[in-house]
């Protein structure tokens, strides 16, 4: 039938205009359906694609060899004053010795730095095994635990319960994002009538926060004994539980192959087996 006909017999309808119209509808359902179709591989696709342009990246720019003496490299490593004071400090100058063109920038933790490490443009970044944020490989260092610090004229004659609780705290939080410790989490659920009397930036504030008061404070052993020989404060064993303390570092995985960074985490690894053995706390 031709198109006079149909608009006959349609009462004079513009038969092609409305022929037109349907295959104009039909056409933007297909193009739409596309479209989400593809937004949806698309972003499937954006991790594996975002992986292998690391990768790529990975490979041309890390040397196929690493020569200590003449290497002239910088390398990103995030760490905690903790981990800085306890361990990374003296690994910068065994590498100061070793290779004397390499350099360092530290960062404090945070989540920006974090982002940056899953980007891989972090090499190294330390963290407490429990509080992992990333999915990259790891390597345990070594393990501590956390105890009770005070000024040693505060007249604690032993650390118990009662005595925690109702002690004034100092806490510390840290970078940008104010973040707490894993004990002091575990404290505010546990403990939620602990009174937090003084915020600092950083554990290296802690021991003098609490000179010349009754206040307490909870840090990791190590980091509490090295202060104690600077500090005049008395060290005691938690009276109550609270996590282990598993010091982690953490890489990209397209940086495993990394001669630098293996060769960085070897000497990390051999400083970590020479660290002391901490004290029993009073």
């Amino acid at each position: 039938r031709t198109i006079f006909e149909l608009e006959r017999d349609h009462g004079g309808v513009d038969v092609a205009c409305f022929a037109n119209a349907r295959i104009n509808q039909h056409a933007a359902r297909r193009v739409y359906f596309i479209d989400i179709t593809q937004q949806k591989r698309a972003e499937e696709l954006a991790a594996p694609v975002r992986r292998v342009l690391l990768q790529i990246r990975a490979e041309v720019q890390t040397p196929a060899q690493f020569d200590p003496p003449t290497a002239q490299r910088s390398f990103a490593v995030v760490a905690s004053d903790y981990a800085y004071t306890i361990l990374f400090a003296e690994i910068m100058a065994e590498v100061a010795r070793l290779a004397p063109g390499i350099t360092f920038e530290i960062l404090e933790p945070g989540t920006a730095v974090v982002e940056a490490l899953e980007r891989a443009e972090i090499d190294l970044l330390f963290s407490v095994a429990a509080d992992r944020t990333t999915s990259q490989p790891s390597r345990e260092l070594f393990r501590d635990d956390d105890v009770v610090i005070a000024w040693r004229e505060a007249g604690y004659e032993r650390m118990d319960r009662n005595a925690f609780v109702n002690a004034g705290h100092v806490v510390a939080c840290f970078g940008p994002d104010r973040r707490p410790t894993l004990s002091d989490i575990t404290l505010a659920r546990d403990l939620p009538e602990r009174r937090i009397e003084v915020v600092v930036p950083a554990f290296a504030s802690l021991a003098q926060a609490v000179v010349g008061t009754q206040r307490l404070a909870v840090m990791h052993r190590l980091y509490a004994e090295h202060f104690a020989a600077a500090y005049p404060i008395a060290i005691y064993s938690s009276p109550v539980p609270l996590p282990e303390v598993i010091e982690t570092v953490h890489w990209h995985e397209v940086r495993g192959r990394d001669p630098g960074i293996r060769w960085l985490l070897e000497l990390i690894t051999r400083h970590c087996a020479a660290l002391p053995a901490p004290a029993p706390p009073g």
